[in-house]
């Protein structure tokens, strides 16, 4: 079939959804559009007609781009943790999953950290709630710089827990990426809470 003919059966496919064709320039028209749906991507396709003729063929792709963003909302939502912009457990459990199995095909060990803020609770009460975020996320910005490798996943598992999973079989790397962190983290300073008096624990 001719890309004439294909062109106006697509828009008289779509005129017949109440789609307009509409002036753009003047001397030019968008005399047929078409929107291609897949599992990937939406598509606007469009062509631009002058004096009877076929001048230019458009792909617009802003609705390309408003359906991966949507959809990139979408997975930040239901995989990311809100505070920290890591991944929350719920993405963790599922890439955990996949690479126990990934182990077991490639008879390879798994490298796991599993990270937990000693006293936290105490430093939560001492200074703050507002003090307390800013702490977790300043170790959440360690754990992306320390862990930014390919194979390299880094989440938030709840509270002041946070777990880290590399590539199968990579335990030196890990092992190195973990002496890396423990060395941001002691560079931090962030402030002990004072031990509270035996009255006060008492009363």
């Amino acid at each position: 079939m001719p890309a004439g003919a294909l062109l106006l059966g697509l828009g008289d496919w779509l005129l017949s959804r109440r789609v307009r064709a509409r002036s753009l320039l003047a001397g030019y028209a968008l005399a047929s559009a078409a929107v291609l749906l897949s599992s990937a991507a939406l598509l606007y396709f469009a062509s631009l007609w002058a004096g009877g003729s076929v001048v230019a063929i458009l792909l617009l792709l802003s609705g390309t781009m408003r359906y991966v963003s949507g959809q990139a909302q979408l997975f930040s939502l239901a995989f990311t943790d809100g505070l920290t912009r890591l991944y929350n457990r719920r993405h963790f459990d599922e890439a955990f999953g996949h690479a126990v199995e990934q182990c077991r095909q490639k008879r390879k060990p798994l490298a796991l950290l599993i990270l937990d803020i000693d006293h936290f609770k105490k430093y939560n009460d001492h200074y703050g709630h507002y003090a307390g975020d800013e702490a977790l996320q300043k170790v959440a910005r360690a754990l992306k710089d320390c862990f930014r490798q390919k194979g390299q996943l880094t989440a938030r598992l709840g509270g002041e827990e946070f777990g880290v999973l590399l590539t199968p079989g990579d335990t030196p790397q890990a092992l190195s990426a973990a002496e890396r962190f423990l060395g941001r983290l002691a560079a931090m300073e962030l402030p002990i809470p004072p031990a509270r008096s035996a009255r006060s624990a008492a009363a």
